[in-house]
């Protein structure tokens, strides 16, 4: 874990008393589907977060087709573009 994994925390303890602290960030999956046909599955508290972790920069936002919440393979590459598969 990273400092970039934390996040401020206001809170009470058992006493009652307001203590600020560090707590983990909550991280969730995304499915990011390229302009190329590729797609990836990444983790991280943003979309942003979870693209530095794979290494893109700010510019590779532009490469991007679209993105779904979670882990999902609900989409095809079809003919240079992404097809809902039928059912889904």
């Amino acid at each position: 874990m990273s400092i970039k994994d934390l996040r401020a925390a206001i809170f009470s303890d058992k006493d009652g008393k307001i203590r600020v602290g560090l707590k983990q960030a909550n991280t969730k999956k995304r499915t990011v589907y390229w302009l190329s046909g590729k797609r990836d599955v990444l983790e991280g508290t943003s979309l942003i977060d979870a693209l530095q972790k794979e290494g893109h920069n700010h510019a590779s936002m532009t490469l991007i087709d679209f993105v779904e919440n979670g882990e999902d393979n609900s989409w095809i590459w079809n003919d240079g573009k992404w097809v809902k598969k039928a059912g889904t």
